[in-house]
């Protein structure tokens, strides 16, 4: 049984190896870390809100969601809104 564990621990530790030089190697993200705001913010994307239509949800300014949309953007690795909503699909964020 001992073995067993061994060979699992060393397995383990091989997968994160390979996952994170992939993730290296190809601008990948694959552990995404949002705030709440950040979250609610990519809801109202998602379901197709305009920046200034999200500012009057949250009840907050439009630069203040374009903040989080750029935030959202970096940690998405997206380069415009198609790509915030295909990944968030992709990757069932919501």
């Amino acid at each position: 049984m001992e073995l067993i564990n061994r060979k699992a621990t060393v397995y383990a530790k091989c997968q994160g190896l390979v996952i994170s030089g992939y993730e290296r190697e190809n601008g990948v993200k694959t552990d995404i870390k949002l705030s709440g705001q950040e979250k609610k913010v990519l809801y109202y994307l998602y379901n197709g809100f305009s920046q200034t239509e999200i500012a009057g949800e949250l009840d907050v300014t439009f630069r203040t969601v374009n903040m989080f949309y750029k935030n959202i953007q970096d940690k998405l690795g997206a380069k415009n809104i198609a790509d915030i909503v295909r990944i968030t699909a992709e990757k069932k964020l919501i």
